[in-house]
């Protein structure tokens, strides 16, 4: 189906799978998405507002034509002529954008500070998160001033950035936790093929690895009071720190050359 948004007209809502749509000059297009194989078209003095462009369908804004607060999802793109004007939200998952010399493209700031979403799109996004359960390739990011507490990963990621927090984390089945540098991490329980991996200036306190779970501390990376139970596994790199360490009966606990441990516990 091809849409028209002529002068004077206003669209809302609507969703282009496999459909086009045309924005002229005085006609304005509000919270359009734009999914697979859809297509967009702003022209000259035309206007989209707030539109999601999905993995598949993209939008197209020629000179004079423009774009405000537009979401771009991974495997969803936009093209910018020269003399047309776009305004991007922040996006952890972007898709492919592409802007001419002369565009004019602003960047949105982030305005949150936890995103969820997934390899192709972001879901939602909010400053804290409590008592959630993320599944099926979900993925939560959390930036500065993000506390996330009391969260499940399941067959899901979280990523921990400079200033993020978690508190009490479940790390089950093929869910992974990552603590980059400046994050934090507190009292997570890394369950059967649950991992979690520390990096250089990442923190790790109070974390339980049982059986089959497993822990990554690379050269900079630093944890404090973890626990090792039988059958679960720490690997720490030359330049890793570990402090208060449990390891009981039956765990794997392997370090590499240059690794400062200290006040280990070994319990047969």
């Amino acid at each position: 189906m091809a849409y028209y948004i002529e002068s004077g007209e206003t669209s809302t809502g609507i969703t282009l799978n496999d459909d086009i749509m045309h924005v002229s000059s005085g006609g304005v297009a509000n919270r359009t998405t734009v999914d697979g194989y859809g297509e967009m078209h702003i022209s000259s003095g035309g206007v989209a507002n707030s539109t999601t462009i999905s993995a598949g369908g993209w939008m197209d804004i020629s000179s004079g034509g423009a774009a405000i607060n537009t979401l771009v999802n991974s495997g969803g793109s936009m093209y910018i002529h020269s003399g047309g004007t776009a305004t991007i939200a922040f996006n952890p998952w972007r898709g492919y954008i592409s802007a001419a010399s002369n565009a004019i493209v602003f960047e949105e700031q982030r305005d949150a500070n936890i995103y969820l979403g997934s390899a192709f799109s972001l879901v939602s996004k909010c400053d804290v998160l409590k008592f959630a359960g993320l599944s099926n390739g979900m993925s939560a990011i959390i930036y500065e001033g993000g506390v996330a507490s009391y969260t499940v990963l399941q067959a899901a990621d979280m990523t921990i950035s400079s200033g993020g927090t978690a508190n009490v984390t479940v790390v089950n089945s093929y869910g992974l936790m990552t603590v980059s540098s400046g994050g934090f991490a507190n009292e997570a329980t890394l369950n059967p093929l649950g991992s979690m991996a520390v990096l250089a200036g990442g923190v790790a306190n109070k974390t339980t690895v049982n059986s089959y779970g497993s822990m990554m501390v690379s050269s900079g990376g630093t944890v404090s009071n973890t626990t090792l139970n039988s059958g679960g596994y720490l690997f720490l790199s030359g330049g890793a720190v570990a402090k208060n360490t449990i390891v009981n009966s039956g765990a794997q606990f392997k370090v590499n050359h240059g690794v400062t441990a200290e006040g280990i516990t070994v319990n047969a």
